[in-house]
């Protein structure tokens, strides 16, 4: 026996209690798996964990301090259940055990290193290795005080989507959408993760050993069982606080698998140039992705306010196709275009790490490409975005890379637009800012012409004027070319601006996060070149269509035919067979049939 620190003396009363009851609930919760039929290795999570806790807290002898800390940490994992009731989301009986069990493992971890630290004469040393590991306890404490916070800043859920959102826009814009959504609830936002923190920190700091006898041997075992279970069980929690992260994290891993695959891409498509076909056609061809367009705002789709002059004008003639009825395939940017630009989309199986994006597939079929954006090039984390635009013979970035303001409107990329004279076979993709937000910010003073009783209804529909403007603009730039042959316009997703919402948050969801234009634009010499297909993109124009088809739709009219190219899923294909009722959006979570029923 050697003389170690202790709380005060163990009481056999108190472990037997606690114990006992940690037999009854573990009774109850074993007998729930095996009914709810949950009964893996992770059914024994629960158990385990909490008998960690309770092996420590019987080291500080169920010391009032050392209840309230593990308790207050309980709760402070709990929590985030709180916020789910609140919403409205469905509670399951094993998310409670689930964030008991992170919540038991984490305080487990922590108290028990805190009681190591008594070991240590050196006082300099003692606390600064407690320090240390408050410091480490807050990033546990942080995740379920951000979903709280989030929700009294936004009142909404903060999901992956959101994180990765977030972790893909740059400084500026993630500025922008805080002024964007700037209230009272920011102030208690901070307030509640601060006192999340903070009041975790004070009751662990207060676990203050006293001096007794312990068996080193079993001081020593003891933490070996705890340190070592914890840390095999922690990372295999499905705790939704820390789902979060894990998701996000995956969907971070696939992105950089997309972007080192890009070599192994271009050898697979060196293979596959001899299946495409030969008769692709010469020409100018253009995709113009816009920003947070909602069709319900565009004069073209029935709106109330003259926001659309020109596709007005164009509408009426016969080589201008407006589609009633397109919708994006998710309401945030990047994951959309993911699947506008490849062939990875919400109707056949396939990993984006294997997937082929248009600019691959034009530039072995022979196009020059094209990309100018005039938003910027790098958030906090390359996207697929970017990796796709690299691949462009010609890139070009109007407000460069991460943290530098906007400084242009979207017309600025026709000034940037090369000399195309003398190239017959071109792709060229441009990506504009549109009406992401602030809207306000988006459009020249000459065109606010809209007053109305909601100034951010109003900026936007400015925003909207302003696209149709440069739609304008660049059809006349570009059909200046004698080689021009087709543009196609869509936006990367909708927009809510009803009751209140300016917003494309997936949590929230509604249908004008997913209602977009879609205009298809074509010269007389194509028009001549392919009648069939012009007809059938005429007689198609009220079908449903979504934006994860632009890959086939694009490589449709440029004539590219290969393994990649999917007939079914080209809107100006004859065998097209996407309808109302197997239309979908979300990444294939909810079905575009709900939104036709409300018409």
């Amino acid at each position: 026996m050697i003389k170690a620190p202790f709380l005060i003396k163990t009481s056999s009363k108190n472990i037997k209690t606690w114990v006992f009851s940690w037999l009854i609930v573990c009774l109850i919760y074993l007998s729930w798996g095996i009914i709810e039929k949950e009964w893996s290795l992770k059914l024994f999570f629960f158990p385990l964990t909490t008998f960690n806790a309770i092996l420590v807290l019987a080291l500080f002898n169920f010391s009032i301090k050392a209840l309230k800390a593990f308790f207050l940490f309980t709760f402070t994992c709990l929590s985030v259940l709180g916020v789910k009731s609140i919403l409205g989301i469905d509670i399951y009986l094993k998310e409670f055990f689930s964030a008991t069990s992170f919540s038991s493992a984490i305080f487990s971890c922590t108290a028990l290193s805190i009681y190591l630290c008594s070991f240590i004469k050196d006082k300099f040393l003692c606390r600064s290795i407690k320090l240390f590991i408050i410091f480490l306890l807050s990033f546990a404490v942080l995740m379920p005080a951000a979903i709280w916070a989030y929700y009294f800043a936004l009142g909404e859920l903060l999901t992956s989507d959101i994180i990765l959102a977030l972790a893909q826009t740059n400084n500026d814009e993630s500025i922008e959408y805080v002024l964007s959504h700037i209230s009272f609830g920011w102030f208690l936002a901070s307030l509640f993760v601060l006192s999340f923190i903070f009041l975790n920190a004070i009751f662990f700091i207060g676990l203050k050993p006293q001096k007794n006898h312990i068996s080193a041997l079993f001081l020593i075992a003891l933490s070996l069982f705890v340190f070592s279970n914890s840390c095999v069980v922690i990372p295999k929690i499905d705790y939704f606080a820390t789902t979060v992260l894990k998701v996000t994290g995956r969907q971070l891993e696939q992105f950089k698998v997309f972007s080192e695959n890009v070599a192994k891409r271009e050898e697979r498509l060196k293979k596959l140039k001899a299946t495409i076909n030969d008769d692709t056609s010469d020409g100018i061809f253009v995709l113009v992705l816009g920003e947070s367009h909602c069709r319900d705002h565009f004069q073209v789709y029935g709106y109330k306010r003259e926001t659309t002059p020109y596709l007005n004008y164009a509408s009426d003639h016969h080589n201008t196709f407006v589609f009633n009825n397109a919708y994006s395939c998710f309401p945030q940017t990047v994951p959309a275009l993911i699947n506008v630009l490849t062939e990875k989309n919400q109707y056949k199986d396939k990993e984006l790490s294997e997937a082929f994006s248009v600019l691959d597939v034009a530039k072995v079929a022979g196009f020059e490409t094209y990309w100018l954006s005039n938003q910027r090039k790098y958030g906090i984390y390359e996207t697929p975005i970017s990796v796709i635009s690299s691949t462009a013979d010609f890139e070009e970035w109007t407000n460069g890379t991460s943290g530098m303001q906007s400084v242009f409107y979207d017309k600025e990329l026709i000034k940037r637009l090369p000399d195309l004279n003398g190239k017959n076979k071109v792709l060229i993709v441009f990506h504009l800012m549109g009406s992401h937000q602030k809207y306000s910010q988006r459009t020249p003073n000459e065109f606010k012409l809209f007053l109305g009783d909601d100034e951010i209804v109003d900026d936007y529909d400015a925003s909207i004027l302003y696209i149709d403007s440069f739609l304008e603009d660049l059809y006349k730039e570009i059909s200046n070319y004698s080689q021009f042959k087709g543009l196609i316009f869509i936006s990367d997703h909708g927009e809510e601006l009803s009751n209140g919402i300016y917003d494309h948050n997936p949590t929230k969801f509604t249908f004008p996060m997913v209602r977009i234009p879609m205009v298809v634009q074509l010269s007389e010499s194509y028009i001549k070149q392919e009648p069939k297909r012009v007809e059938t993109l005429k007689r198609n124009i009220n079908k449903v269509w979504t934006n994860d088809l632009t890959f086939d739709l694009l490589l449709g009219i440029m004539g590219i035919n290969g393994k990649f190219y999917n007939s079914k899923l080209d809107i100006s294909s004859k065998d097209y067979m996407i309808n109302k009722d197997n239309a979908l959006t979300l990444l294939g979570e909810k079905k575009i049939s709900e939104d036709l029923k409300s018409d």
